[in-house]
């Protein structure tokens, strides 16, 4: 990967740095962007990273290949951090604040928002919680949840406490 690149110079559609190198079990390095980093009571740091595979997807003309986010975690040192990255986004007083959701949100031409799973290879780059999730559903004029990953099946089961 170019240093442009992982300094977030070059416009494409991949997720965002901080990025760190990850050592996979069969020798192969990769880099993936980092998205949360904690550290456990021996005091080893353990991070949460995404990657972005290709992926197939079913559409009307056939299937069309489209990136697929995949998270997972690793601690050190099979994740190890770039020189010249910033980490300082990743500070515990950060994440004090709790994950910015486990639901995605994209919006279509006509501006009605869809609602998937934080995995889904639809979902846009807004995050949003549960209760978001929910309210934004209760109202089809306004949002749908995605066909694909079907985040209803999860969201049915969740309480809703209506704002007001």
């Amino acid at each position: 990967m170019a240093e442009e690149e992982m300094a977030g110079e070059v416009d494409d559609d991949r997720p965002r740095g901080p990025y760190a190198r990850v050592h996979l079990p069969d020798g192969q390095d990769i880099y993936a962007t980092v998205r949360g980093r904690e550290q456990d009571p021996t005091g080893a740091w353990w991070y949460t990273l995404e990657i972005v595979v290709p992926d197939r997807l079913p559409a009307v003309g056939g299937p069309v290949q489209q990136g697929r986010v995949i998270s997972f975690t690793a601690g050190y040192p099979t994740v190890e951090p770039i020189e010249g990255q910033d980490y300082s986004v990743l500070n515990p007083d950060r994440q004090a604040s709790g994950p910015p959701g486990r639901w995605r949100v994209s919006i279509d031409r006509d501006g009605l928002e869809w609602v998937h799973r934080s995995d889904c290879a639809q979902a846009g780059d807004t995050w949003i919680s549960d209760q978001d999730a929910l309210t934004r559903l209760s109202d089809p004029e306004r949002a749908r949840p995605c066909p694909v990953c079907r985040p209803e099946a999860v969201l049915q089961t969740l309480p809703y406490a209506p704002e007001g």
